[in-house]
Parts: structure tokens; C-alpha cells; sequence
């Protein structure tokens, strides 16, 4: 993923509501977390792009509507988008995804505008490489940006390998990372440190399982300042992640 400045002067601009458009890979997730939820008797979820729900003035009635957000277009080349990362000035900008070949080749390229993540523009040009040499592709090699749940199973379903670097993992300083808790695949458990079991409660919108402890087994744990302020321990597993493991397995 590259970033290219547009001729466009970041002050030349005007603010537009734009729909939030659901990611390609969102009718699959919705499938299994809906799978998820029936197994425990909870409502299936209708859409994981987030709606509201308005008044409407005439009927008086409640409405559903696709939720929207604000963004930045430039007055003079409306197609690019108001980037910003980290320490660096805000301009308008294209991206490009651009994949190359072990020579340094080009084998495809798709622009978007400079305001998408690389993750979210990724689908369109990796599909597109596929199109383009169809049985060809045996390894993908990406940047740590990447490695998230949909990516990695994109590629993995598809029988390619994915190889990205190492990243590590997030989390308060002076607290047990999550990696310290052991994920037990067969009965679909944690177990923690303490060699306590954190069970499987729901899995939410977005796609994440939640896995919490007992309270009585935190209440008088030799480890509970370092591992959470509330009364039971909470562990987020995405519906995807095993797709992410056997990432970091090749690596």
C-alpha cells in the first residue's frame, strides 16, 4: 500500500454525509455469528453495519436507516480522500495496492481514495490478482497492516499461504497478555494463568466470541491486580481468529 499526494489544496473543501457501506467480507461474518447466537438462544443480529433507528416526522413512526458518517471531499479533485497517519501532515491523497511478483513485477493495481484503510481496499485488488492468473498464486507475502481475521482467511480458503511478520500483541502495561491465557479448541475454553477456566458466554456484532471467568475464581486470585479491575475476566476471541493462528504458525 502506497500513498500518493493529490493536486488538490487540503483548505479547498467541504464536509459531505456518506453512507457507511458494508465491507466485502461482512454477508459471511453475519452467517456465523448468527449461527453463534441461535446456538444460545439469542436473536440473530440483521446487519453488522450499524443502523439507526429515527423518528419519522409525518407518521410519527420508527424507522430503520442506514447509519451515515462525515467526511472531508476536496472541492477541486473530489475522488481522492483527506489522509493522516501518525506525526504526518494531513493532505488530500490517493492509495494504491500494488502486488508485485518475487522480481519486483507489477502484477496488479487498484487507486482508492487516500481516507481508506489498506485492509479495506485490499479485497478488490487481491480478487483481481486472482482473476488475472488464476491457479497461479501460491504464496502471499503482506505487510503487518494485513494480518486481521478476514484477510487471512481470504487468502488461506483460497489454499495460498500467507506469510507476515510478527506483531505484538496490545495490551495495559504491567498486565497478563491474552497469549498467557491458553485457548483449549476442543471444549472452545480459556484457561488463565491460575489454571482457571473462562467459558464462552456470546459472541457479539462484530464477530467476537466472549470467553468470561468465574467470580469466585477471581475473587481471591494471586494474579487478579494484574489481570483485570472487574470482578470476572473477560477474553475476546473474533469468529476468525484460528484463520490468523495458522498465519502465525507459517511464519
Amino acid at each position: 500500500g502506497t500513498h500518493q499526494k493529490a493536486n488538490a489544496n487540503k483548505k479547498k473543501n467541504h464536509k459531505e454525509e456518506v453512507e457507511i457501506v458494508a465491507k466485502k467480507y461482512e454477508e459471511d461474518l453475519l452467517k456465523e455469528i448468527n449461527e453463534d447466537r441461535e446456538c444460545i438462544g439469542l436473536k440473530p443480529v440483521e446487519t453488522t453495519v450499524k443502523m439507526e433507528y429515527v423518528n419519522d416526522e409525518e407518521t410519527g413512526e420508527v424507522k430503520e436507516v442506514v447509519k451515515t458518517k462525515t467526511v472531508t471531499v476536496s472541492n477541486t479533485d473530489p475522488e481522492c480522500g483527506l489522509f493522516h497517519k501518525g506525526e504526518k501532515q494531513k493532505c488530500f491523497a490517493y492509495a494504491h495496492q500494488t502486488f508485485c511478483d518475487k522480481n519486483g513485477f507489477v502484477l496488479t493495481v487498484k487507486t482508492a481514495p487516500g481516507n481508506l484503510h489498506d485492509s479495506v481496499v485490499f479485497f478488490d485488488a487481491y480478487r483481481e490478482l486472482n482473476e488475472k492468473f488464476p491457479g497461479l498464486i501460491q504464496n502471499v507475502s503482506l505487510d503487518s497492516a494485513y494480518k486481521i481475521a478476514p484477510i487471512c482467511r481470504e487468502i488461506l480458503l483460497r489454499g495460498q499461504k500467507l506469510f507476515a511478520p510478527y506483531t505484538r500483541q496490545k495490551g495495559k502495561k504491567g498486565y497478563i497478555k491474552k497469549y498467557e491465557f491458553v485457548y483449549d479448541g476442543e471444549n472452545d475454553i480459556y484457561i488463565c494463568p491460575n489454571d482457571k477456566t473462562l467459558y464462552y458466554t456470546t459472541t457479539n456484532k462484530e464477530g467476537y466470541r466472549q470467553y468470561k471467568s468465574e467470580a469466585r475464581d477471581c475473587e481471591n486470585c494471586p494474579f487478579k491486580s494484574q489481570c483485570t479491575k472487574s470482578k470476572v475476566k473477560t477474553i475476546t476471541r473474533h469468529i476468525w481468529e484460528n484463520f490468523v493462528e495458522q498465519v502465525n504458525e507459517l511464519r
